[in-house]
């Protein structure tokens, strides 16, 4: 399910879940999806587009593409 933009939170905008694992750089959002689904205990995903990437730390923005992360094992709202 598609819960929006931005990060996965619990409960409130500072407040986020307590595992995230960065599956990388990917093209789209729906290559992000694919990746939160095949992971198990995955409960939300968020995914950054190249031009929405702040922090070009993995180098994701440079090579044109996205930024995907993976979070399980909570609740997400």
């Amino acid at each position: 399910m598609l819960l929006g933009n931005g990060y996965c939170r619990q409960t409130s905008s500072t407040d986020r879940l307590a595992w995230a694992e960065q599956t990388g750089c990917l093209r789209t959002q729906e290559e992000c999806r694919a990746r939160c689904s095949l992971r198990t205990g995955c409960t939300c995903y968020s995914y950054s587009s190249p031009a929405a990437i702040e922090d070009d730390y993995n180098g994701c923005r440079e090579q044109g593409l996205g930024r995907c992360n993976i979070y399980g094992d909570e609740q997400a709202f």
